[in-house]
């Protein structure tokens, strides 16, 4: 069995645990490291089999988020006080197999106080705790590394990434900058990137799998591919990239704080506020996208929420956007030069108002899957926009809020 398990839950730290598992793997080999459902064959009894991998395991993550202790179900209970919750089980196997379990708290999350925690778990606050941010992100595996070869000793040597940075990022009234020079042309200090692409059999016959399949993808299936651009809107690394030139033009307001990027808009009913993305010169036009977001609105109008931004044609103006509303609806729009057309709408399950959703598209060819929570949605086609770029959203009066955005590809 894997002798390192990664416990975390998906719509709380899913870009800091994609990142990791890579970076881990690449370290100990494919065998070594445990997440989700590698390796599991199909038939098995999942939660069995996670809670045997767990309490076997030597070294076990708990990669823990800013809404990692507070999430709750579709009842309205924290999922930390549900007996069958598989964080819980998870933890819980390897605090009584002895094992090295390490608290990792991502993008600036603090650790759970004792009485946060069940009784089952609440060993875990006693454990020393390694942070994981965006910024430090090299430096940070770096530390937590140095612990893991202490318990699993004979890690290979890290093999060659190839490093890439986003690009690209504009506002729809805000021109922004992804240039990593100064002016003048002189290069800008060197700072840990913020993303890797490791060239993985695993990635690519994912990628092939997917392309040739005329079955929707799954979330497994997408989670073994690379991540091509991933950005927790971390302050420090974010303004690398995504730094306004002038201030947002009114009625919206942007902000960066505690991980997020914000737009407000309470006055204009028509207003629309991008950011798109461009990753090594890629129009990314078919890649897999996800976001985290949260939407609020003291008068929503029918139009508002936020989200992905899709196939954006910076010169013609046109894109597809699959916004979710402060009610939890979402939509599928098409926006070409007679303006916005409706392609889909659906409802998303929320446990609680204000609560954030993981939203994703994939697309392929005319063929679009729109995902919230890493489970398949809906499935629309349209082939009026055949390529573009990625990035979110806005639309309508509102305040929407964004986080881990994270593009995902082969090479």
């Amino acid at each position: 069995m894997a002798k390192i398990f990664i416990s975390y839950r998906r719509t709380d730290s899913a870009a800091y645990a994609g990142r990791l598992f890579d970076r881990l793997r690449s370290r100990y080999g494919d065998a070594e490291v445990f997440m989700d459902l590698e390796g599991i064959e199909p038939g098995a009894e999942f939660g069995k089999v996670v809670t045997d991998m767990a309490g076997a395991a030597r070294v076990l993550i708990a990669l823990i988020g800013r809404d990692w202790a507070t999430l709750t179900n579709a009842g309205g209970r924290r999922r930390l006080d549900d007996p069958e919750d598989l964080v819980v089980r998870e933890i819980e196997a390897g605090l009584n197999a002895n094992a090295r379990v390490i608290p990792v708290l991502a993008g600036r999350a603090t650790m759970p106080a004792k009485h946060e925690l069940p009784a089952r778990i609440a060993a875990l606050a006693d454990r020393n705790a390694i942070e994981l941010t965006n910024q430090r992100f090299h430096a940070d595996m770096d530390r937590l590394i140095e612990v893991i070869d202490r318990a699993v000793p004979g890690g290979r040597p890290p093999r060659r990434n190839r490093w890439l940075l986003g690009g690209g990022a504009a506002f729809a009234a805000v021109a922004l900058t992804a240039s990593l020079l100064r002016p003048g042309g002189a290069p800008a200090p060197a700072r840990p990137e913020p993303v890797a692409h490791n060239k993985g059999t695993m990635a690519q016959a994912a990628a092939a799998a997917m392309a040739a399949s005329s079955s929707p993808p799954s979330w497994e299936q997408i989670r073994t591919l690379p991540v091509l651009y991933s950005e927790s809107l971390d302050r420090a690394t974010m303004l690398d990239v995504w730094t306004p030139q002038s201030p947002p033009k009114p009625p919206w307001t942007e902000e960066v704080k505690a991980g997020r990027w914000c737009a407000t808009n309470r006055t204009d009913d028509s207003a629309i506020n991008y950011v798109h993305v461009g990753v090594d010169n890629k129009e990314l036009t078919d890649a897999p996208v996800f976001v985290r977001m949260t939407a609020d609105a003291q008068n929503p109008t029918p139009v508002s929420g936020g989200g992905l931004l899709y196939r954006f044609d910076s010169a013609a103006r046109t894109y597809y956007a699959f916004v979710l509303s402060p009610g939890g609806q979402a939509t599928f729009w098409r926006r070409d030069r007679q303006g916005m057309s409706k392609l889909y709408t659906g409802s998303v399950p929320r446990s609680a108002p204000g609560q954030p959703t993981t939203i994703g598209v994939v697309g392929r060819g005319a063929r679009f899957y729109l995902f919230a929570d890493d489970t398949l949605l809906a499935t629309v086609e349209d082939a009026d926009l055949p390529s573009g770029r990625t990035g979110v959203v806005v639309l309508s009066k509102g305040r929407f809020c964004f986080d881990d955005f994270t593009v995902r590809g082969a090479s």
